[in-house]
């Protein structure tokens, strides 16, 4: 595979927060203090999908906000050390950062998150005026679904019509708001509890998650991507195309929080090559897999190598329809 090109370069509007993840040693025991690890770092859906990109080679900016406190000061060092551009990061004095604490089960999976997004309630629509010259020398945008619901008919009004946009609604609640923007985007990447929020129908079945992912191509998007877990992806798309794709599970988990950033990290990787759709999926599924063999959000492992590497291991499956 060849390296991205240098003319490549992706644009993202969203959170860039500070990660509190909780590991416990063991089976976690409700209201109770439990043993384990307690790990910090600098993450956001936006951050950590560009972090990704900036690992794979891919030319990366941020548009978001952080508030004039310690933890803003080490989100911008972020960005400045991972080769983000953070020119667009407004700093608030009047706000405190974006915060994202979350609690993992003995597997390393999600057991309870609690989110302060608060400061994104102050970007609005001007934003996308102070950035129109950054927009316009994008080839790719990436939004999530923290945005609030102004700034996000703006993208789907003013900048989806011009410009490719992934949106990753990043939960349930947040996958509800984006629902009257849907027209205009190239890509959602909702997992399935999301894609039932964001359509209202049941995905208790293969054929009833089709269904769901078909109607956010009739409501206007171009492609949808299901993220499934350790059993893979659903992709379909307008042209017609329509699959299950799934690598084999990691033999074990470090932790699964940065697994759906990487993916998407991995999909756009894959549409700035313009790749076909397998393609795509397979840097994604790669991506995502690599994701949880590190505790930190974005692995500092990750490379085209790595991926490449992974994907040499048992061949990928891919189901049609």
């Amino acid at each position: 595979m060849s390296t991205v090109s240098t003319a490549s370069h992706i644009l993202g509007i969203g959170a860039a927060n500070v990660d509190v993840s909780g590991h416990p040693h063991s089976s976690p025991v409700l209201r109770d203090s439990n043993m384990g690890q307690v790990h910090t770092a600098v993450g956001g859906v936006t951050h950590n999908i560009l972090a990704n990109l900036a690992l794979l080679g891919a030319g990366v900016q941020q548009l978001s906000a952080v508030g004039d406190d310690l933890y803003g000061r080490a989100v911008l060092a972020d960005l400045r050390a991972r080769g983000i551009d953070s020119q667009q990061v407004a700093v608030l004095p009047a706000c405190h950062t974006a915060t994202h604490l979350v609690v993992l089960d003995e597997q390393g999976d999600m057991l309870v998150a609690v989110s302060d997004l608060s400061i994104y309630r102050q970007l609005g629509p001007e934003l996308l005026t102070a950035a129109q010259r950054d927009i316009e020398r994008a080839d790719w945008l990436v939004c999530d679904g923290s945005l609030p619901e102004a700034l996000m008919a703006a993208i789907s009004r003013q900048i989806a019509p011009q410009k490719p946009v992934l949106w990753d609604p990043v939960s349930t609640q947040n996958a509800r708001r984006l629902r009257p923007y849907l027209n205009g985007l190239h890509t959602v990447t909702p997992n399935v509890y999301e894609l039932a929020a964001l359509t209202g129908l049941p995905v208790g079945d293969r054929r009833q998650l089709q269904l769901a992912a078909q109607y956010l191509l009739d409501a206007g998007v171009q492609a949808v991507v299901v993220t499934l877990g350790a059993r893979g992806c659903y992709y379909c798309d307008r042209a017609g195309n329509s699959l299950f794709r799934h690598l084999p599970p990691a033999k074990q988990v470090r932790s699964a929080v940065g697994a759906g950033d990487a993916f998407a990290a991995g999909l756009l990787w894959g549409y700035c090559q313009k790749s076909a759709p397998t393609q795509c999926l397979d840097m994604a599924l790669a991506a995502g897999l690599l994701a949880t063999q590190h505790l930190d959000t974005v692995n500092p492992h990750m490379s085209l190598t790595a991926l490449q590497a992974l994907l040499r291991a048992p061949a990928v499956t891919s189901c049609n329809r």
